[in-house]
């Protein structure tokens, strides 16, 4: 048998060899598409508010009728009236009374600022029950004066001597006792005599206390007179205090 038979025998043997030989096709690439946005729908509108509601007005009230004005009874007003006047009075009191003791105030600080002591001779023949007595320090070869009385300290070895008003001094030891003067005193206030006394001036030496000479000062007095204006006859410098 010819070749032409065989191939013409056969022609689906030769169809599917071919396809065989015949490369393999690729598929075709997906094109993607874009989605359109989906739209969407306006937002609503709010629905208006609705007007409130008038409330109904209420009737007017009237207005309560005051009370019936309450009557006091003529007893009760005599008391009250009794009591405005006892108060007004207890005021009045007050009043004068702190008026008083103003002019009281003002008179004691004028008459503070006006006290005078006066020294002068004593009156002959009085007594001194009354007595003071001091711790007092002497500064030496200073003059102290007390009660208008000019003393002057000076020491040689355990003797003390006391020069008064200019006189020759008077010795004295350790606790020996000396009358140095006697004077009165007259008080006056707006110079106006208060009181006066006859007082004497006793030292007792009781020695050296560091460069100061220490005593006792006793002041007798023939009339009692306040504290206070004892003190003012001494002086600052020897410092003095009750013993």
């Amino acid at each position: 048998m010819s070749e032409k038979e065989t191939a013409g025998e056969h022609p689906e043997t030769e169809s599917v060899e071919s396809a065989a030989n015949t490369p393999a096709q690729e598929p075709p690439e997906e094109v993607s598409v874009p989605e359109e946005p989906a739209e969407t729908a306006p937002p609503e509108e709010p629905a208006p508010p609705e007007p409130p509601k008038e409330k109904p007005a209420k009737p007017p009230q009237e207005a309560p009728s005051p009370p019936p004005a309450a009557v006091v009874p003529p007893q009760i007003i005599r008391e009250r009236v009794v009591e405005v006047r006892e108060e007004k009075k207890g005021f009045g009191r007050l009043k004068i009374a702190l008026i008083l003791l103003a002019l009281l105030a003002a008179i004691v600080v004028v008459g503070v600022l006006t006290l005078n002591v006066q020294i002068s001779a004593p009156d002959p023949g009085d007594s001194y029950p009354y007595t003071t007595t001091y711790d007092v320090h002497f500064p030496l070869a200073q003059p102290v004066t007390i009660g208008n009385t000019k003393m002057i300290a000076l020491t040689a070895e355990d003797e003390m001597i006391i020069q008064v008003d200019q006189n020759p001094g008077q010795k004295i030891v350790v606790g020996e006792e000396r009358k140095i003067s006697e004077r009165k005193a007259t008080i006056t206030v707006l110079g106006i005599q208060a009181m006066q006394t006859n007082f004497q001036i006793y030292l007792k030496y009781l020695g050296m206390d560091g460069i100061k000479a220490r005593f006792y000062l006793t002041v007798k007095r023939s009339d009692d007179i306040p504290q206070f204006l004892i003190d003012r006859l001494l002086p600052p410098e020897i410092d003095a205090r009750p013993a």
